[in-house]
């Protein structure tokens, strides 16, 4: 990790500076990105107002879009919308196609994922017509991304490898990198870690490769794998890649990504029981989200933090924050995200005592998570119901999902998740006089815990024998170079001496000779 990131890291977790930080940030980021954005675009405007020219006109619009994207999502719209209509009232279908490209990314933050749908729909049919194959490549990686974000697991695989064909067919190295990033979300989202992992390393590849070098994909790609370790239970190695991609949109001045990283670094500190640190980021990620119109990230704060007043007894706040996030997803038609939003509504029932409506709204939850097919969301769901169930004093209901949840959990390599799960399921069968398997599944909760520790624990040594073995390879090389130096001065005042040395023979041979 890059030493800026280090000392990042070091201040987010002292509590003084933390503090000061929260309050700087907001007031500095933002004032400081909407001056410096608003000088670029009135550069644009200028431009706009003194030409004629269709080409400038649209490439101008273009920029002002990619100037509002990183602050104020509504404008962005706005001005991709006039260099999408302007460039289709002309014969440069490239410059159509780049346009709409532009519309589709601002679109996403809003949440107006059925209109970049049906954008990218059209982007394809005109990249076929001119017979660009890069062009069609980028629309299906577009596509991919918004069937997934619509819960349409087929579809976004389909795209993806129409998106990989098509880089390979013409030598596209970004495209196939979007593809292998496409291909590592889906598989992680099926609970693949492992191939995941495999499929986003050679995205990196590509990313990092002199001839294909993007920061911008590169970053994305490591917010990925920082989402897998985190469902591996990784949160340290999670949390420290979170923040080397909040560094970098930092740098760029992005408020708008800056906002979904508050979100997700706020999950991570809610995983490791920093409830505190965990609410001011998601209040954080809400202001943000708020000040730079970007729904999408809105919602996932909303969802996020109505856990925090949930389990601080706050049920009242946390409905209101239920309902706020329920309204977004249906606005945007985020299938995938309604999971979540049934599951926490199902929750707070449940901490407030209304086991009915509590069982209601966990259950469709679980249905929709089994419509998506995603494996780690249906294991959650399933273990969510089984421990409605019990609370019901319905253990043998309960055993039922608790077991599918447990064997999923299994399958997919979730740990954390699987022993979550004994142990709930020793809690059912205790509640239903089987006493022997209750004890037997604590015995594997027990187990699991026991493995995750020594796994971390193995992992933090072979980090701190690679720490030592690299520090000691540095000192070696630091006391080379010194003695390398240390000899080097001692040559120099080898020469001098004996340049001195002649230079006193010669004076002495020539005052011998005066005499």
């Amino acid at each position: 990790m890059k030493l800026q990131n280090q000392n990042l890291y070091s201040v987010l977790k002292n509590e003084v500076y933390w503090k000061l930080f929260l309050v700087a940030f907001v007031l500095l980021l933002t004032g400081l990105q909407k001056s410096y954005t608003a000088a670029n675009i009135d550069s644009l405007q200028s431009i706009l107002s003194n030409t004629n020219d269709t080409t400038i006109l649209v490439e101008t619009l273009i920029q002002i879009s990619d100037e509002y994207v990183l602050y104020d999502v509504d404008n962005a719209i706005k001005y991709a919308k006039e260099s999408y209509e302007l460039a289709s009232k002309f014969d440069d279908n490239e410059l159509v196609i780049r346009s709409g490209f532009t519309t589709i990314k601002s679109l996403m933050p809003k949440g107006a994922f059925d209109e970049a749908l049906d954008l990218t729909k059209e982007l394809v049919s005109l990249s076929r017509e001119i017979n660009n194959k890069r062009f069609e490549s980028d629309a299906h990686a577009f596509a991919a991304a918004i069937y997934r974000r619509k819960g349409n697991s087929e579809m976004t695989l389909k795209s993806y490898d129409r998106c990989r064909i098509l880089s390979d067919e013409i030598g596209y190295d970004l495209g196939l990198a979007k593809a292998q990033t496409g291909y590592g979300e889906y598989k992680e989202r099926e609970g693949l870690y492992l191939e995941s992992f495999e499929n986003y390393n050679r995205a990196l590849e590509i990313t990092r490769s002199e001839k294909s070098r993007n920061r911008d994909l590169e970053i994305l790609v490591l917010k990925k794998i920082a989402f897998t370790h985190r469902y591996l239970g990784d949160d340290d190695k999670a949390l420290e890649q979170f923040i080397e991609v909040l560094t970098y949109y930092e740098s760029l001045g992005d408020i708008v990504r800056v906002a979904d990283l508050h979100n997700n670094i706020a999950s991570v500190y809610w995983d490791i029981e920093s409830d505190e640190k965990a609410i001011e980021y998601w209040n954080l990620a809400i202001d943000l989200a708020k000040k730079t119109n970007n729904k999408d990230a809105l919602a996932n704060a909303y969802q996020g933090i109505n856990i925090y007043y949930r389990f601080n007894g706050k049920f009242d706040i946390a409905e209101e924050y239920c309902l706020l996030d329920l309204k977004l997803r249906n606005e945007m038609g985020d299938i995938r995200g309604l999971s979540y939003s049934f599951k926490n509504i199902g929750r707070n029932y449940q901490a407030k005592g209304d086991l009915v409506s509590a069982k209601s709204y966990l259950l469709k939850g679980l249905e929709n998570a089994q419509q998506l097919g995603q494996q780690l969301k249906i294991a959650w769901m399933n273990q969510q119901v089984g421990r409605l169930l019990n609370d019901m004093n319905k253990p043998l209901e309960a055993i039922e999902y608790i077991l599918k949840s447990a064997e999923l959990s299994k399958s997919i390599n979730d740990i954390k998740g699987e022993g979550a799960s004994y142990e709930d399921l020793a809690q059912s069968y205790a509640l239903s006089g089987q006493m022997d398997k209750a004890f037997e599944s604590q015995k594997k909760f027990t187990d699991l815990k026991t493995k995750l520790l020594n796994d971390k624990i193995n992992e933090e040594t072979v980090k701190m024998q690679t720490i030592y073995e690299t520090q000691k390879r540095d000192d070696e090389i630091a006391s080379l170079e010194k003695e390398t130096l240390l000899q080097n001065e001692l040559l120099t005042q080898s020469e001098l001496v004996r340049n001195l040395s002649l230079g006193g023979v010669v004076l002495l041979i020539g005052f011998a000779s005066m005499l």
